[in-house]
């Protein structure tokens, strides 16, 4: 068994609703620190808790997870341990001290042996030390957090240690990439909140940091990841989608709650909830589970026929006119060169989503007993469309069709490739796109796929400009496979998770997307902007590290290998 013990600044480090509860409302979440053993904790001014003093030259670190940090010392252990809601729990070796440092105006008071940090904003943060041990603590009010640390003091460390480690002996593996792969479980740990408001189950976000809310399809790919660790997890990932649900159907592209006024976006999102379900399905064969979403996504899946089907069962996404630096948010390809210069587009990704979305309904249906017929029906019409009106014969590919010049918009994207994965294409089609995708000059680079093929003027280092995203490349191996290309699906998986695997390596995270030359540090990609040092949320977000679908994704694509 192996434990993720790589130090990493950005690296996430949160309670989770696994242990306890985890409030996204009430939430208390860090990131570690660059140049010292830190975490810094995102409330409203920010704290800083930082193990300094220990001058030593082999410091060992055996666990640096997202809820439990272990390291050795010749004087001793550093310990931090984020034991419940709230509360932090440590100890430190010899000379070392835990500090509290807060980045504006506060006052600090004394509570006996407790010192209190109060922002004068309604929060308080509370540090004690008794000997070598510490505990760190969070809350509304000075009382709750002196007596939360007070109480905290007299825990057990070693058994706080114990259930912490008891998670990865319980859903680690051995052999190939079991550190990686443990890194993974651990990021997906803390990707998860406890039941609040709307939310009946437990719920996940994409990366708790910067991240708070609860998105359509990073559920989804996070529920295929979470199958392998905990299967009931995984539904309750995607049925806390629907508690999202208007009446009318529509499910909102990410949304937070609030007793009256949800905050929640006006766009929609990809629809891959039923392909997600039967995944998970797939591990549980819990048919209740298909029931209780067959319906709910039934409807969904008519607010997008009502509401974004532009012709001839083909589907638009919103397109933003004012904001340039995410012009399609809702396809989730927020600054892609397809969206440039073209703003009515009938999108071969919404509509490849859409039609994989009718042939797993059919599924669902046959295996629950309800009417497939109608699914059946639409799957049949969508490929005859995206056949007829997406694809250019003389170059053997898919793309956009843009309405208001009624011409293929011929932007070369990585979303081309989607027929592929939602089985819209003939062999002869689907030999066609191969060729494209395995060639370096196009897609199939250093590290396959590039997010833009290479030879267009767009490609570079910014997010959906040529870097490589996980969860495309997951899909579209899914679609190879199927058409039989298993070993082109085989190579871009076990690339994608070495690519994954060498930058964990070298900077203790997962990164959100990488190079696909694999030239440029994940660290130094453009996002929307320039890249910064040090990593910084409050100045500019950046290709963001622990990312949630990363994680999942890649667990699930070290199964497949395995």
């Amino acid at each position: 068994m192996k434990i993720p013990n790589l130090w990493g600044q950005g690296q996430l480090f949160a309670f989770s609703a696994l242990e306890g509860n985890a409030y996204m409302s009430d939430d208390f979440a860090g990131m570690l620190s660059g140049d010292r053993i830190g975490i810094k904790f995102y409330s409203k001014i920010r704290r800083e808790l930082a193990v300094v003093g220990h001058q030593v030259d082999d410091l060992v670190f055996n666990a640096v997870c997202g809820d439990w940090i272990s390291a050795d010392t010749p004087k001793g252990s550093i310990k931090i341990i984020y034991h419940n809601t709230h509360l932090i729990l440590g100890q430190v070796c010899e000379t070392a001290m835990p500090v509290v440092f807060v980045e504006g105006r506060y006052d600090r008071t004394f509570d006996g042996d407790v010192e209190v940090q109060d922002t004068k904003d309604g929060e308080y943060t509370a540090l004690l030390c008794e000997g070598n041990k510490f505990a760190f603590a969070y809350g509304k009010s000075k009382e709750e957090v002196v007596k939360k640390v007070k109480e905290g003091i007299k825990a057990d460390i070693e058994k706080a240690e114990k259930i912490k480690r008891a998670y990865f002996e319980e859903h680690s593996i051995d052999g190939n990439y079991d550190l990686l792969y443990s890194k993974c479980i651990s990021v997906m740990k803390t990707q998860l909140y406890s039941p609040e408001y709307q939310y009946d189950r437990i719920f996940s976000t994409p990366d708790r940091l910067p991240h708070r809310f609860v998105w359509i399809w990073d559920s989804a790919f996070h529920a295929i990841g979470f199958r392998n660790v905990k299967p009931e997890i995984a539904e309750d990932m995607i049925m806390a989608v629907f508690c999202n649900q208007r009446e009318n159907g529509f499910i909102p592209c990410c949304s937070a709650f609030g007793l009256d006024h949800p905050r929640t976006s006006k766009e929609t999102q990809s629809p891959i909830l039923a392909w997600g379900s039967w995944l998970v399905y797939e591990k549980t064969g819990n048919r209740e589970f298909l029931k209780n979403i067959f319906e709910k996504n039934g409807k969904f899946l008519e607010w997008c026929y009502e509401n974004r089907m532009e012709r001839e069962d083909l589907f638009q996404w919103y397109v933003s006119v004012n904001n340039l630096l995410c012009r399609c948010g809702e396809s989730g390809m927020d600054n892609s060169p397809r969206f440039d210069d073209a703003t009515y587009l009938l999108a071969i990704d919404f509509s490849c989503f859409m039609a994989n979305e009718m042939r797993y309904m059919s599924k669902i249906a046959k295996e629950i007993g309800k009417d497939f017929i109608k699914y059946d029906d639409a799957y049949e019409r969508m490929k005859a469309s995206i056949n007829k009106l997406l694809w250019d014969e003389e170059t053997g590919f898919y793309y956009d069709y843009d309405t208001e010049t009624e011409r293929l918009h011929k932007v070369k994207s990585v979303a081309s490739f989607l027929p592929l994965f939602a089985g819209v294409c003939d062999d002869d089609k689907a030999k066609r796109l191969v060729e494209h995708l395995t060639n370096p000059n196009e897609f199939y680079t250093e590290v396959p796929l590039a997010s833009i093929s290479v030879d267009d003027a767009t490609y570079g280092i910014d997010m959906w400009k040529g870097p490589v995203w996980i969860n495309f490349n997951y899909m579209i191996a899914e679609g190879l496979s199927e058409y039989g290309f298993g070993m082109v699906a085989r190579d871009i998986t076990e690339k994608t998770v070495k690519l994954v695997e060498q930058w964990y390596e070298k900077k203790g995270v997962i990164f959100e997307f990488y190079d696909s030359a694999n030239i440029v540090e994940p660290n130094k990609l453009r996002r929307k902007g320039e890249s910064i040092e040090p990593y910084n949320i409050d100045i500019r977000v950046q290709s963001i590290r622990d990312y949630g679908w990363s994680a999942c994704l890649s667990c699930d694509m070290i199964h497949k290998l395995k």
